[in-house]
């Protein structure tokens, strides 16, 4: 641990390095979470660990989210006209939107 903390002191680019590292491969944190919910979360979804439950939860409020912005906006009949493809697959659009 020596050599670790002589390199943070003496060398700036190693903590740029570091830091680097962790913002690609990910941090860990210390939240708040009612663990009743999770639980019910992972056992209605299938889900298998704490950390899934989080990212799912967090994919779906984000899509939920995507979804609001979307109705809130108010489009005129003119700029629906050509907002979607004909030949687009409605059917497999929603299958890919189911949550799990």
């Amino acid at each position: 641990m020596q050599s670790v903390r002589f390199q943070l002191l003496y060398y700036p680019d190693y903590i740029d390095l570091l830091s680097t590292f962790l913002y690609i491969c990910g941090m860990k944190m210390i939240i708040n979470v009612n663990t009743e919910r999770l639980h019910r979360v992972m056992k209605l979804t299938g889900i298998k660990t704490k950390t899934e439950a989080v990212d799912f939860a967090l994919r779906t409020a984000e899509r939920l989210a995507e979804k609001t912005t979307l109705l809130n906006t108010r489009l005129e009949a003119s700029d629906l006209e050509n907002a979607v493809d004909p030949a687009y697959d409605l059917t497999s659009l929603r299958r890919k939107d189911t949550p799990w």
